[in-house]
C-alpha cells in the first residue's frame, strides 16, 4: 500500500511540473544601447568603468584631472576664498610665519647662470653693520639680478641692510648677494578653475609645499552613467582629453535572449508569449517572454528577441524551451 501511495504521489509531482520542450539554441545578445557622455572637459583623469560591468544610474563613469595648488610659503591662511575662479582669481592669502622678507641684489650675475641662486635654496644672512642679528632665509624668486627670499628663522631689523650668504660659515668667498630688510605682506595665492576640493581653513597654519585645495576646469568633473544595464563599450582612457558631449562608453540598456527560427514557427513566438529559458551552467529553467520579432534579411529566417528578468552577461549560450500554454507578458 505504501509503494501504490508514493507512486501516486511521483506522479502527481511529474504532473504538476512544466515538461520542457527540446527547444531552441541561442544566445544573449545586447539589445538597445545609449550613449554615457561626459559634462565637462579635462584631462581623464579616471575610467571606472569595464566591458561585462553591469550600472546603475548612479554608478561612476569617470572624472576629469583636478589641479592642485600648493602652499608657496610658510604660514597662516589669512582669508580663503572657494567656489569658482573663472579667471586668475585670488582664492587664499597666506601670512608669512616670519615678520621679514628680503629682496637681494645678485653681487655676481654668473651665479644664477651657474644655478648657484635658485628657488628653494636656503642662503645664511647676516647684518651688514656689526654681524650681530642673523638669520635663516629661502630663496622664493629668482630674476635676472635680483631675488626675493623669506626668512624662515632668527631675528632681524625692518630696513637694515645684510649680507647673505651660501654657507653658515659667513666666509667672505661664499657670499651672494646684499638684501634689505622689509616687513613681510601676505602672498595672495591665485588660480584658474572651480574649487573642488578645500584643504585648508582661514587660520590654519601651513607649510611650505602643503595642498591648498585641488580645482577643475569646471563644476563639474565627474561623472555618472546616468542609466542601468551592461557596459558593451568603453570608448575613452585615462590621460585622453575629453570636451562635453563627448561619448565616454555605451551601456546595453537591456540583454535579449536571442534566437533564430523558420518563418513556419512564428505564430509560436507572438510578442509577450510566454517561454522557458536555460543556460548550460543552470539546468533550472527560468521564464522569460518574447519582446520582438524581426527578419533576418540574409537568411530569411525570423529573428526572435525574448527578455528576462535576471541579469544575463552577453555572449552566454542558452535554450529556449516552450512552458505550454501562453502565460502571456510578464513584467
Amino acid at each position: 500500500m505504501k509503494i501504490k501511495a508514493w507512486t501516486l504521489l511521483l506522479a502527481a509531482l511529474c504532473a504538476a511540473a512544466p515538461a520542457l520542450s527540446e527547444g531552441w539554441q541561442g544566445a544573449t545578445v545586447a539589445g538597445e544601447s545609449v550613449a554615457v557622455r561626459a559634462t565637462s572637459g579635462g584631462m581623464l583623469e579616471a575610467m571606472p568603468l569595464r566591458v561585462g560591468q553591469w550600472v546603475e544610474p548612479e554608478t561612476p563613469a569617470g572624472q576629469v584631472r583636478l589641479t592642485s595648488l600648493f602652499a608657496p610659503l610658510e604660514g597662516t591662511v589669512a582669508a580663503a576664498e572657494p567656489g569658482a575662479a573663472t579667471a586668475e582669481e585670488v582664492l587664499l592669502e597666506i601670512a608669512p610665519r616670519s615678520p621679514y622678507r628680503l629682496r637681494a641684489k645678485i653681487q655676481r650675475a654668473q651665479n644664477v647662470e651657474k644655478g648657484l641662486v635658485h628657488g628653494g635654496q636656503t642662503l645664511w644672512v647676516r647684518c651688514a653693520h656689526d654681524g650681530s642679528h642673523r638669520a635663516i632665509a629661502r630663496v622664493t624668486e629668482v630674476e635676472r639680478d635680483a631675488f626675493s627670499a623669506e626668512v624662515v628663522g632668527g631675528e632681524l631689523q625692518i630696513g637694515e641692510v645684510v649680507h647673505l650668504f651660501l654657507e653658515g660659515s659667513f666666509r667672505q668667498e661664499d657670499q651672494i648677494g646684499v638684501a634689505t630688510v622689509l616687513p613681510a605682506q601676505p602672498v595672495k595665492v591665485a588660480a584658474v578653475g572651480v574649487v573642488q576640493e578645500m584643504h585648508v581653513q582661514l587660520g590654519e597654519t601651513v607649510e611650505r609645499g602643503q595642498l591648498l585645495c585641488r580645482l577643475s576646469e569646471t563644476d563639474e568633473p565627474a561623472f555618472s552613467c546616468g542609466v542601468s544595464g551592461l557596459v558593451t563599450q568603453v570608448d575613452k582612457r585615462p590621460g585622453e582629453r575629453v570636451e562635453r558631449g563627448d561619448t565616454l562608453a555605451r551601456v546595453a540598456t537591456d540583454v535579449r535572449l536571442e534566437i533564430a527560427i523558420d518563418r513556419e514557427e512564428k505564430d509560436v513566438f507572438s510578442v509577450g508569449a510566454a517561454f522557458l529559458y536555460t543556460t548550460a551552467a543552470e539546468d533550472a529553467p527560468r521564464p522569460c517572454w518574447v519582446s520582438e520579432v524581426r527578419t533576418l534579411p540574409e537568411s530569411g529566417k525570423l529573428a526572435v528577441a525574448l527578455s528576462a528578468k535576471e541579469r544575463l552577461p552577453i555572449g552566454l549560450s542558452i535554450q529556449i524551451h516552450e512552458q505550454g500554454a501562453s502565460q502571456g507578458a510578464q513584467e
